[in-house]
């Protein structure tokens, strides 16, 4: 790659002019670790432009590692050009992240996150940017710093180990509390349910005896005109009596079925206004909501250790709620700028699945192809293993094809966005 990048630059100019400026920085956090012990160190190489830049148009960077701080003998671990954006790196671990940006506007950097380092990535660290000056002639800068290892000592050690003892016994008893607080949800849920059920049960026993009531009124009705039509006869006065008596008989079943049934439909009333402000407790527990927004409310879960994503979109979907469909650039914006922004998760699950055709997204609930997929970079492209979709930190909130089996597992660090009717 680096005799490719030397190709290019020499159509540009065959003359380069070498300098070292304090516009090129390459910094290490820390400079100095112990192996073993200190879990990332990040080297990042960056560029900034003022009017005083010689270098005008960067073409590339490059950072570059020695061993040995005497008499460097340098090996390119990872660079970046403004052809194509990518972070090419030559690391032989998969214990790395990479990451850079050329941008000829402002800022450009390239940098690299060891995890865990071991003695041998110790040593000079050099960045080099190279690439125009107004003239148009060929221009390298280069800046280096020093990362140094020590190694452990045994103290070190037996703290650390303690420390990890410590936090797997707080951790251990986290996870008892979530168990029983997730069995007292459930017993809540399933009381809850049987509510739901004696509920229904009663409504039809209700509409049942309004049918009664309905045929009450039938005969009552059939019992008045036969007692006008007998009222007009003088010569029948035992066939009113008797009409009579049955007139005020029915009556006072009418008078006492319907006293029965205004109780019963009270005490449902009553029923119903307890499961509703239940549920609307454990909503507010589970969920982060917006204000309306084109006739919807948008409700984010909230990073609680007890919540499940299941758990979640069951009370979602009691309201009457789904996943969330994001269909434009500007639904999208109201939803980052009021809830994605604001979340502790890093992915935030929306409707949207491929798993029907590769390539081809759906919405879960409408049925509906999505109208606007704005992915973040190398996102969407993953092939068969991944055919749900989120909105991902790490991409400045912007979308990524994930898998979709974690819809139902535990995971602290996941969120799902739930649309509802405002």
């Amino acid at each position: 790659m680096a005799a490719h990048l030397c190709t290019i630059f020499s159509l540009f100019s065959a003359v380069i002019v070498p300098m070292l400026k304090a516009e090129l920085t390459v910094n290490a956090t820390p400079a100095i670790y112990t192996v073993g012990l200190t879990k990332n160190v990040k080297v990042e190489c960056l560029f900034s432009r003022d009017q005083s830049t010689n270098l005008v148009f960067v073409t590339s960077l490059n950072l570059a590692h020695s061993k040995t701080t005497d008499n460097p003998e340098f090996q390119d671990l990872i660079s970046i050009t403004s052809f194509d954006s990518q972070v090419y790196e030559n690391v032989n671990t998969s214990r790395t992240q990479v990451y850079g940006v050329i941008d000829n506007k402002g800022k450009s950097f390239l940098g690299l996150v060891w995890d865990f380092l071991t003695v041998d990535r110790a040593g000079v660290y050099k960045c080099e940017a190279a690439g125009l000056n107004k003239m148009g002639k060929h221009v390298a800068l280069s800046n280096s710093t020093i990362i140094t290892a020590l190694k452990p000592e045994n103290d070190q050690v037996i703290e650390m180990v303690q420390n990890l003892m410590t936090q797997v016994e707080l951790l251990r008893t986290q996870i008892n509390l979530t168990t029983k607080y997730h069995a007292e949800l459930d017993n809540k849920i399933n009381q809850s349910s049987n509510y739901t059920t004696n509920l229904q049960s009663q409504l039809n026993e209700a509409n049942a005896k309004n049918l009664n009531l309905e045929d009450q009124k039938n005969q009552l009705t059939k019992l008045v005109e036969n007692y006008q039509l007998l009222s007009t006869k003088l010569d029948v006065n035992d066939q009113l009596k008797e009409a009579n008596n049955s007139i005020r008989i029915i009556l006072e079943k009418l008078q006492m079925n319907i006293s029965l049934m205004k109780e019963e439909l009270e005490d449902m009333l009553r029923f119903k206004d307890i499961i509703t402000s239940t549920f609307d407790h454990l909503k507010n527990l589970f969920l982060t909501p917006t204000h309306p927004y084109n006739g919807k409310r948008y409700w984010l879960t909230k990073n609680h250790a007890s919540v499940t994503p299941i758990l979640a979109l069951l009370f979602c979907e009691f309201r009457g709620g789904y996943l969330a469909e994001i269909d434009s650039p500007e639904e999208y914006a109201f939803v980052r700028d009021h809830l994605l922004t604001r979340s502790e998760v890093e992915f935030v699950y929306v409707s949207g699945s491929d798993e029907e055709q590769e390539g081809h997204w759906k919405h879960r609930n409408s049925k509906t192809e999505l109208t606007y997929l704005n992915w973040g970079d190398n996102e969407g492209t993953d092939g068969r293993q991944v055919n749900c979709i989120a909105y991902y930190r790490g991409r400045n909130w912007l979308l990524a094809d994930v898998g979709c089996p974690i819809l139902t597992e535990f995971a602290n660090n996941m969120g799902y966005l739930c649309e509802l009717p405002s």
